[in-house]
Formats: structure tokens, sequence, C-alpha cells
């Protein structure tokens, strides 16, 4: 049986290989691109096969990371998977995290975990409610979706998708104080509900 997704007028292959975002040390290799659709007027050699590869020399991913929307509103809803990758249960490098974090190896999973939500979430023509188990590699997740801060300086995160454009706000003073802040983008609040992990037909 072949499978093929059709993406931007191109024909892609998934070949078990684990995702990986923009920009990190090993390449994505969820996919890989076999025929790209030529344009109006052009040779038809162009639209031939254009890269060839051995799907066993791929390390292949062994868990699936998916975003899955559903109406908290109602009693019983079908879930909507909104996004899903093959990932390797061991973090990826990034050389830019590499780079400036000493002993960058314990933060590749909450880094990477930024970066693959940053990538959906900006996206989305709208965020306002995130649900996420308490997964360690979503410990960043977390904190910035709570108003705190992360043990990552402000212009590596500038340099993932959605994360740097979070702005929070201080809660009203209260007699008990709270450690956290409203946080917003492009003036809407965005919000974290604590979860745990569950199957498909346990949200029904």
């Amino acid at each position: 049986m072949v499978f093929s997704w059709i993406y931007l007028d191109s024909l892609l292959f998934p070949t078990g290989g684990a995702h990986r975002p923009l920009h990190f040390m090993e390449p994505d290799q969820s996919l890989f691109l076999l025929r790209k659709k030529p344009q109006q007027d052009a040779p038809e050699h162009d639209a031939e096969v254009t890269r060839q590869f051995n799907t066993k020399d791929i390390r292949k991913a062994n868990e699936m990371e998916s975003f899955l929307l559903w109406d908290a509103t109602r009693g019983c809803t079908m879930p909507l998977e909104i996004a899903a990758f093959p990932v390797l249960s061991a973090a990826s490098k990034d050389d830019r995290l590499e780079r400036f974090v000493p002993k960058a190896k314990n933060l590749r999973g909450k880094w990477e975990t930024l970066a693959r939500c940053g990538l959906v979430f900006s996206n989305a023509e709208s965020v306002k409610y995130i649900i996420a188990d308490g997964h360690g590699s979503h410990l960043w997740l977390r904190q910035l979706l709570l108003g705190q801060k992360i043990s990552l300086a402000d212009d590596l995160l500038q340099e993932l998708p959605f994360w740097g454009k979070l702005v929070a706000e201080d809660l009203p003073l209260v007699c008990i104080p709270l450690p956290w802040r409203i946080v917003r983008m492009d003036g809407e609040s965005i919000h974290f509900i604590p979860g745990q992990v569950v199957k498909y037909h346990e949200i029904c």
C-alpha cells in the first residue's frame, strides 16, 4: 500500500523518521518530497522525482506527538486532531540552544516542545486554552502560559515562533499572593489548564 500527502502542489511521502523543527541540527526526516508539480509551461521533466532516499538509513520515530481540539463545553464531543508529529523519546539537538546554554542536554526536551508547539500555535487563527499534562518536557510551556519566568534568556525565546510574542500582566492585588500572571497575545488572553494523559475514547 502506498501512502502520500498532497501539500503545496507537491507529493510527500511519510518515512517513519522523526520530525525536527526548523533550524535543528539534524534534518526533519518525517517526510520526503517525492514529486513536485511542474509550473505552467515548464518542461515535463520538472515533474520527475526530485530526491532519492533509503528509508533503512533513517532512525525511526518511536512516539507520536498529537495536538487535539475539542469542545469542552459539551458532555460528549469528538476530538479533532489538528496536527501530529512522529518524534523520538530522546530530544534532538538545536545549535541555538547548545551554543549558549551550559548543560543543554537537560533542557533539550523543554526547548523542542516549545519549538514544535510554537509552530502549531503560530499557525492557528486563535489560541485560548491549552491543556498539557505534567511531563517534564512541558515545564517551560506551562510556566510561560502561567506568566512565570523560565531558565532561558529572552533573546533565545525570541528565536521561537509564538512564544516571543506573549505579554504577561500582573494579577490584581489580593490577600493571597499568587505566583501567576495573565498572559496575552495581541490583547487576547491565553489560559493554561493542567491535564493528564487520556485516550481518545476517554474524552467522550
